[in-house]
């Protein structure tokens, strides 16, 4: 499945590049996600909680920057995500790229989620 979206914040592409680079300060800002460990400078362990209806289900996460592009402002993670309980997994690909506006910086997210 891919997911597409977009958002501006009102702040310089550098300093959302300075930010988007943090994975450490930017896990916390992501709803139902924690994290747990970081292996190296392009590596963290993570818990999700996903609620879909009635049902939340917990995940542990590999995640890992796969590419950080800074002149065209574009960085890829990817995540190797495990059900707590052993029910099944999930692999996401996300690629957010940055473009300077006026005012501000729209980030564009592309995620991909294979089962």
């Amino acid at each position: 499945m891919r997911i597409e979206s977009s958002f501006e914040v009102p702040a310089a592409a550098d300093e959302v590049w300075a930010l988007l680079m943090d994975v450490p300060r930017v896990v916390p800002c992501m709803p139902g996600a924690e994290l747990i460990e970081t292996v190296d400078a392009s590596t963290w362990k993570t818990k999700m909680s996903v609620k879909l209806g009635p049902m939340t289900l917990g995940f542990t996460a590999d995640v890992k920057r796969e590419e950080a592009d800074e002149t065209a402002r574009r960085v890829r993670l990817s995540a190797k995500a495990r059900e707590q309980r052993g029910r099944g997994g999930a692999g996401v690909t996300g690629e957010s790229t940055l473009t300077e506006l006026g005012s501000g910086t729209r980030v564009s997210v592309v995620t991909e989620l294979t089962p």
